[in-house]
Protein backbone atom coordinates (compact mmCIF):
# COMPACT_ATOMS: atom_id res chain seq x y z
CA UNK A 1 0.00 0.00 0.00
CA UNK A 2 1.46 3.36 -0.96
CA UNK A 3 2.14 6.04 1.64
CA UNK A 4 -0.42 8.60 0.32
CA UNK A 5 -3.12 5.92 0.27
CA UNK A 6 -2.27 4.89 3.83
CA UNK A 7 -2.34 8.48 5.08
CA UNK A 8 -5.69 9.14 3.39
CA UNK A 9 -7.19 5.93 4.79
CA UNK A 10 -5.94 6.69 8.31
CA UNK A 11 -7.38 10.21 8.10
CA UNK A 12 -10.77 9.01 6.84
CA UNK A 13 -11.02 6.35 9.54
CA UNK A 14 -9.94 8.76 12.27
CA UNK A 15 -6.86 6.77 13.31
CA UNK A 16 -4.03 8.54 15.10
CA UNK A 17 -0.28 7.84 14.92
CA UNK A 18 0.29 4.10 14.28
CA UNK A 19 -3.24 2.82 14.88
CA UNK A 20 -3.71 1.85 11.22
CA UNK A 21 -0.45 -0.13 11.22
CA UNK A 22 -1.43 -1.84 14.48
CA UNK A 23 -4.87 -2.69 13.08
CA UNK A 24 -3.34 -4.19 9.93
CA UNK A 25 -0.89 -6.23 12.01
CA UNK A 26 -3.63 -7.58 14.28
CA UNK A 27 -5.74 -8.47 11.23
CA UNK A 28 -2.85 -10.30 9.54
CA UNK A 29 -1.96 -12.29 12.67
CA UNK A 30 -5.61 -13.14 13.34
CA UNK A 31 -6.09 -14.26 9.75
CA UNK A 32 -3.05 -16.55 9.96
CA UNK A 33 -4.21 -18.06 13.26
CA UNK A 34 -7.73 -18.60 11.90
CA UNK A 35 -6.35 -20.56 8.93
CA UNK A 36 -4.49 -23.12 11.08
CA UNK A 37 -7.52 -25.28 12.02
CA UNK A 38 -8.52 -25.59 8.38
CA UNK A 39 -5.15 -27.05 7.46
CA UNK A 40 -6.13 -30.03 9.62
CA UNK A 41 -9.88 -30.13 8.87
CA UNK A 42 -9.78 -30.09 5.07
CA UNK A 43 -7.99 -33.45 4.62
CA UNK A 44 -10.53 -35.28 6.83
CA UNK A 45 -13.80 -33.48 6.19
CA UNK A 46 -15.00 -33.11 2.59
CA UNK A 47 -15.12 -29.48 1.56
CA UNK A 48 -18.72 -29.71 0.31
CA UNK A 49 -19.74 -30.54 3.92
CA UNK A 50 -17.34 -28.28 5.80
CA UNK A 51 -17.98 -24.98 4.00
CA UNK A 52 -21.81 -25.06 4.33
CA UNK A 53 -21.45 -26.12 7.97
CA UNK A 54 -19.24 -23.10 8.61
CA UNK A 55 -21.84 -20.86 6.96
CA UNK A 56 -24.38 -22.07 9.51
CA UNK A 57 -22.09 -21.17 12.40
Amino acid sequence: MSEPTRKCMATELGFHRNELVQFQTIFTVGNGIALLPFMYLFPWVPMHYLVPALDLL
